[in-house]
């Protein structure tokens, strides 16, 4: 087994008296999650899951709101992340045409799949799937429109987290936290943070669903491992932040 200590990309702090080896070699990643501008089935008031349009003029200058708001609120990003649905997409495209920065496109930052519900009203929804109504009335965590549970959802979610903070920064001063920027959709910053908080089962319910265009920052540490690397600690800075 190699050297873990000798990775370039974990901190490394010197021997300190009451300083636990392991904690040594942690490394702090803080993520940053934005949720897309209003887009066009929002206004009309439809669910969407994984279809829909794009954004609104409303959406577009939160867009561009946000972008301002991520330039001035932090040093910079290390990486980038951005679901590959067309509203989420025309989202970060101000952050791209500042930054010139292109997001890596990952598909589990998706929005949970609705299903058939995807595109329909509330009152068609009611009016087609009585049953499954009924079931979520009742709390149930059916698959909506024969698409995802919500605790599928949160699993994804942080599968997806995991692979994006436990990569290598090899190319981060090791002094100083690795930083992420992930332009997503309300469900998963929802399940972030029910996960980030330890919360049971549903709970992310208790939780405010994201505005558009808000941030949401979750902080962590990583350690390696002889697999490669984990999440130690998950905490949960801010959530919800209106960047207009």
């Amino acid at each position: 087994m190699s050297d873990q200590s000798q990775q370039p990309d974990e901190l490394s702090t010197p021997d300190v008296p009451g300083v636990h080896p392991e904690v040594r070699h942690r490394r702090e990643v803080e993520i940053v999650l934005v949720r897309h501008g209003q887009s066009q089935w929002n206004a009309e008031g439809r669910y969407q899951g994984q279809l829909g349009p794009g954004l609104t003029e409303l959406g577009h200058q939160q867009a561009v709101a946000a972008a301002d708001f991520l330039e001035r609120s932090f040093t910079g990003f290390d990486r980038a992340i951005a679901s590959d649905l067309p509203r989420v997409q025309e989202t970060a495209q101000p952050w791209r045409d500042a930054t010139g920065v292109t997001p890596t496109v990952d598909v589990e930052w998706r929005e949970i799949d609705a299903g058939a519900w995807s595109g329909l009203f509330p009152a068609d929804v009611r009016e087609r799937f009585a049953d499954q109504v009924a079931a979520v009335d009742r709390g149930e965590d059916i698959h909506r429109g024969g698409g995802e549970t919500f605790a599928e959802l949160r699993a994804r979610t942080w599968r997806a987290m995991t692979a994006a903070v436990t990569q290598p920064f090899d190319d981060v001063p090791t002094d100083r936290e690795a930083r992420i920027v992930v332009f997503t959709h309300g469900g998963c910053i929802n399940m972030a943070a029910a996960e980030a908080l330890g919360l049971p089962p549903m709970a992310h319910k208790w939780l405010r669903g994201p505005a558009n265009c808000s941030v949401t920052v979750l902080r962590h540490q990583v350690e390696p491992t002889e697999g490669g690397r984990r999440i130690v600690t998950s905490e949960l800075v801010d959530y919800n932040v209106a960047t207009s």
